[in-house]
């Protein structure tokens, strides 16, 4: 309950906050709406409710708690009519409950050719647009975290610029195989541009993510911008296979809110995901009907994928063990509860020694410290020894 009484005191500032002029329908620095990240947009922009990666500081910045390593990640669009756009960030994690990330992202015009009142060419100019984010998450119960993302944008068009400040509020509720997730983007006073006030391209999100199995996902999504109808995202992604430490992903995604102006696939997106040890590739087509088609790549690095990035586990105290041993391990409520968690964390190492290539000493080293938190507690803890039995044996 907590955590729906923060979202309506969020949607009660939103009400305060926003400018007078959001329902002119128009809005400044309109950049902000395009999407970010190749693996979100092949889903189809339908993120707010999945949110586990650095792509979190501009879908849902509460997501940023799910991060297990230090991340960082390289965008490059090819966008319509000659527009590129670039973008870069980092996240990491600052202890079990908490995270940060930040990010810069450019889009340029590249030349536009200038033309006096005859139509002919007299020369040349350029326009971008500039975003430098910091976002802050925090876990607040065992299934709850938030969020927000403060940005400063700049936009200049030939002689004109103007510049501004958004902020960003996120929050996530996980359960089961489920995650709710809610975003208010872009929430900030009006700007002004040449001699005319613009608000934010203020937006409200939300999204459900639901994963069936390990290897699948499937996303829905609910955007609400101040100046434009409703419109729906439909995503998904699918781990196709697994090869020791590479793994390729497939993903498809569908959003209503180009068809009303373009052809139906338009709404249309597709992507890939290709992972070995701790570098992803991820690709996006993302199609605008008779402007053509947009091509979004995007290159991440996760620290702790290989031993040779992190330090060993085969001393029991080293912290980053804790680091990645579930945060609800260090925070059980009772031994009622343990049980449910053990389970939890059985299913949990099972996918970390892949995720994370786990040398033999260090999966040792891991199983011992998850049998002596747990065994104390009275819990069964046979399929662990079980495991360390083989491993003893193989010697």
């Amino acid at each position: 309950m907590r955590f729906f009484r923060l979202i309506a005191a969020v949607s009660v500032i939103l009400t305060i906050l926003v400018s007078p002029g959001a329902g002119s329908g128009k809005a400044g620095f309109e950049f902000l709406r395009i999407g970010l990240g190749a693996r979100p947009l092949g889903m189809g922009e339908a993120f707010v409710g999945v949110a586990d990666d650095i792509d979190s500081i501009t879908w849902n910045p509460a997501g940023l708690v799910q991060i297990n390593e230090a991340q960082q990640t390289f965008m490059h669009t090819l966008w319509l009519d000659g527009i590129s756009i670039d973008y870069i960030a980092y996240a990491e994690r600052l202890g079990p409950r908490s995270a940060l990330g930040a990010g810069i992202e450019y889009l340029t015009s590249g030349d536009i050719d200038r033309r006096n009142k005859y139509g002919n060419l007299v020369g040349t100019y350029y326009a971008y647009d500039l975003m430098g984010a910091v976002s802050y998450a925090h876990k607040i119960g065992k299934n709850i975290s938030l969020g927000t993302t403060l940005k400063y944008v700049s936009e200049k068009i030939e002689m004109e610029s103007a510049t501004g400040i958004a902020v960003d509020f996120g929050g996530l509720y996980k359960f089961s195989k489920m995650q709710i997730g809610l975003s208010v983007q872009n929430l900030g006073q009006e700007v002004r541009f040449r001699t005319s006030p613009f608000p934010m391209p203020l937006v409200l999100k939300a999204g459900i993510s639901y994963k069936p199995i390990s290897t699948l996902v499937l996303a829905v999504d609910v955007d609400s911008p101040i100046i434009e109808p409703i419109s729906y995202r439909v995503g998904c992604e699918y781990q196709a296979f697994r090869v020791k430490n590479t793994r390729l992903f497939l993903r498809g995604g569908f959003k209503t809110n180009v068809i009303s102006y373009l052809d139906s696939l338009a709404g249309l997106s597709l992507g890939t995901g290709l992972r070995c040890n701790e570098w992803q590739v991820d690709y996006a087509l993302v199609p605008y009907g008779q402007f053509g088609e947009t091509h979004r790549i995007s290159l991440t690095r996760k620290f702790g994928g290989t031993t040779k990035n992190r330090n060993s586990f085969a001393n029991t105290d080293n912290p980053v063990v804790d680091t990645i041993i579930p945060v609800d391990i260090h925070e059980l409520p009772d031994a009622r509860k343990a049980e449910e968690i053990y389970r939890d964390s059985l299913r949990w190492y099972k996918e970390k020694v892949i995720e994370y290539n786990l040398t033999r000493e260090e999966e040792i080293s891991l199983i011992k410290k998850l049998i002596a938190k747990f065994e104390p507690m009275g819990v069964d803890v046979g399929a662990f020894k079980k495991v360390l039995k083989a491993f003893e044996n193989a010697k």
